[in-house]
């Protein structure tokens, strides 16, 4: 068994982030980072890189979250760049060497058609499947009694737990589902060891810690069988976790929660067996901080950002027991433990029907050249996450789509990217809802699941391209739901057409109701299916058009604006394969644009007509209609003179009726040749008068 060499006191890092990300009320907001490799090669050469990832595997700590507002807090203090670099130094933002070594061994093995491991699995750490031993050892101090029983704890961690807890009432029935009852986690818990001194008295550095662990488990060394808990004979105990009492100290100190490696002390021998991973936690009432551990002791990262200024936010938004405490282990942790092997569309489409993934080992990997031989590869995988077993309390159901990057760096022995502080993520949640919240620092929500009527592919938001911004063609669609299972249509789909709207653009003003010439563009050649135009704005989309694609290039067609007045709307063009049905899958929107101005109604004067005489003074009915009826806005009523002269002008509400009457009060001087002029205007009060009627006929005004 090989030590490890790491050598930091403190533990790792990570920020908590729809409030900004805030701790829940699951206990701890769990996040954070770990480490995955491996690649197909010469048999020799393959047994040479799992030599050379022994040799050099890193101690695995694990950190717990800080609480919400606490890194503002170190960074007004001065101590937040001291306590990211602890946890960069911890590691676990990687995928530990043991996954990676267990998937190339899975994978020679298959290629070479063996049957037993190569090499044999001979790491230190806690296996993924079986029967497997855990300790739990409780130690308390003479100024903090413990409030949990060691009865409390067998049952939290290896028993039935407290039901009114589920999906986190014990570690044992947590991992027996997200596995699939492949690994069932037994153990013991001892304590509660009184080390009779107030808790001050520990000495807070790795090896007074070790000292502490050491002495207390010493005590049961005569009385309790150690041997039990090396699952796989290595000769090291493979987990244990070691619970204090007493309040948790400052994020990153001494006392708050992490995972770590036995190594700044001489390893007790405790029925022939060394010391190996184990984790450090305050005492609760709840299993979510071991459940979370236990991950670790698996082999699986922190998904959560540690320092928010390296590389981009986001990554799964909470939404994993290893980032947030939420809900089950998502389908890419799952291949890693060996829980489950996916699905794999390489080229075509195909209907897939997916079961609740928290029941049923399902999921589908999606990517042009995928195959289960090629795990380290850029992919998207997709699974049905609902709301039954570990993910009861997650948003909603739907399916899940991860973009996975797990190209191995350039020794061939780890990941190129990760959570934490890599040029992208190692694994990324697509947001349905297209708004990109998570990558803002928004925690997960009900929009980021693709539900029937949503859509995933090229020209989507988000869309498949790869990382380095190329059409993989991805495309998953057609979703509907068949009892508790979800049914797409999922593969890699024709090119999706680019769309280029090169008319209208810029800024501009149009008439409601008028006609708006769109002009548009497509990168391939279309044979079938149609495009969709719309006036959008920010309060809806408006004049829905359909046309034909008719197998050409370029297109053209007349909008008709029958929308409602205002400013800020932009055309979009949008395409799909199936005429009357199916998922838009290309779009485009114009640059700039227009405002739409209320139309001029069409003013006709019905009374006066003809001739007639009236006194100075007298009142003269006017009646007139209005097509169409005027949304707002005000009309005048006039007398115009032979000479040309306008008179009166008092103003009417336009009232949104088409017909409208007024009494002009004709205080005009006498004369012939008068007429009654009505004109609108579309704003109260100011404006220019748009339409304007005129009576047939004249009369004449005589004096009193």
């Amino acid at each position: 068994m090989l030590t490890s060499s790491c050598k930091s006191d403190t533990a790792g890092a990570r920020t908590v982030r729809r409030e900004p990300r805030a701790a829940t009320t699951r206990g701890h907001l769990m996040r954070g980072p770990e480490r995955l490799m491996g690649a197909s090669r010469p048999f020799m050469a393959v047994i040479v890189t799992l030599l050379l990832l022994l040799c050099a595997a890193p101690c695995a700590l694990a950190l717990e979250p800080p609480r919400p507002g606490e890194l503002a807090q170190l960074k007004a203090q001065g101590k937040l760049d001291e306590a990211l670099a602890n946890a960069k130094a911890f590691g676990n933002y990687k995928v530990a060497p043991s996954l990676i070594q267990g998937a190339l061994g899975r994978l020679q093995r298959a290629q070479l058609g063996l049957t037993a491991p190569v090499p044999p699995p001979a790491w230190r750490g806690m296996p993924t499947k079986g029967n497997v031993k855990v300790l739990a050892l409780l130690i308390r101090f003479s100024d903090y009694a413990p409030t949990q029983t060691v009865a409390d704890y067998q049952s939290m961690l290896f028993g039935g737990g407290n039901a009114a807890n589920e999906p986190y009432e014990s570690l044992h029935d947590y991992y027996a589902r997200s596995s699939y009852n492949q690994l069932n986690i037994q153990g013991n818990v001892l304590g509660w060891y009184n080390t009779g001194l107030p808790r001050s008295n520990v000495t807070q550095t790795g090896a007074g810690r070790e000292a502490l662990i050491a002495q207390a488990l010493n005590s049961y060394n005569a009385s309790h069988d150690f041997s039990q808990y090396d699952n796989d004979g290595d000769g090291y105990i493979d987990y244990f976790m070691v619970v204090w009492t007493g309040p948790p100290g400052a994020w990153a100190s001494f006392w708050w929660g992490y995972q770590t490696s036995w190594w700044y002390t001489a390893s007790p021998s405790l029925d022939g067996k060394g010391l190996g991973t184990y984790s450090w936690q305050w005492e609760e009432s709840t299993p979510l901080t071991p459940i979370h551990e236990t991950g670790h002791a698996l082999g699986l990262p922190d998904y959560y950002d540690y320092d928010d200024t390296v590389g981009p936010d986001g990554g799964v938004g909470g939404l994993d027991m290893m980032d947030g405490n939420w809900g089950d282990h998502n389908a890419f942790s799952k291949m890693l433990l060996d829980w489950l092997t996916p699905q794999v569309r390489s080229s075509g489409s195909g209907t897939v029907t997916l079961a609740p993934s928290a029941e049923h080992p399902d999921v589908i990997e999606v990517m042009p050249g995928a195959s289960v031989g090629a795990p380290f590869s850029e992919y998207f995988m997709v699974q049905n996450r609902s709301r039954v077993g570990n993910d009861a309390d997650i948003p909603t159901d739907g399916l899940l789509v991860w973009h996975v990057d797990a190209r191995l760096d350039g020794t061939g022995n780890d990941y190129l990217y990760d959570n934490s502080y890599a040029a992208h993520k190692l694994l990324r949640l697509m947001e349905a809802d297209g708004w990109e919240d998570i990558e803002a620092g928004w925690s997960a929500d009900a929009g980021d699941f693709y539900v029937p009527g949503d859509s995933f592919g090229p020209a989507t938001s988000p869309n498949s391209r790869n990382y380095a911004g190329s059409a993989t063609n991805v495309a998953v669609s057609g979703i509907s739901w068949s009892g508790d299972s979800l049914i797409f249509t999922a593969g890699i789909g024709s090119l999706a057409p680019v769309i280029t709207i090169t008319n209208p653009t810029g800024t501009g003003s149009y008439v409601a109701g008028s006609s708006l010439t769109v002009n548009w563009t497509s990168s391939v050649a279309l044979a079938s299916g149609e495009f969709g135009l719309w006036a959008r704005s920010a309060s809806g989309w408006y004049a829905a058009k359909l046309v034909a694609a008719g197998g050409g290039t370029s297109f053209t067609s007349d909008l008709t604006l029958d929308v409602p007045t205002g400013g800020g709307y932009q055309v979009v063009v949008a395409y799909r394969p199936t005429v009357g049905s199916g998922a838009w899958v290309s779009f485009a929107t114009q640059t700039g644009s227009f405002a739409v101005t209320a139309a001029n109604p069409t003013l006709t004067i019905s009374a006066p007509t003809g001739s007639g005489s009236y006194a100075v003074g007298a009142n003269l009915t006017v009646n007139w209609t209005s097509s169409p009826a005027p949304p707002s806005g005000e009309f005048a009523v006039w007398a115009r003179s032979a000479a040309g002269a306008w008179y009166i002008g008092d103003l009417v509400p336009a009232g949104a009726s088409t017909s409208y009457s007024h009494d002009l009060t004709l205080t005009v001087p006498a004369g012939s040749g008068y007429q009654a002029i009505v004109s609108w205007r579309p704003t109260v009060g100011s404006g220019a008068w748009g339409s304007f009627g005129t009576q047939t006929g004249s009369f004449a005004v005589t004096a009193p």
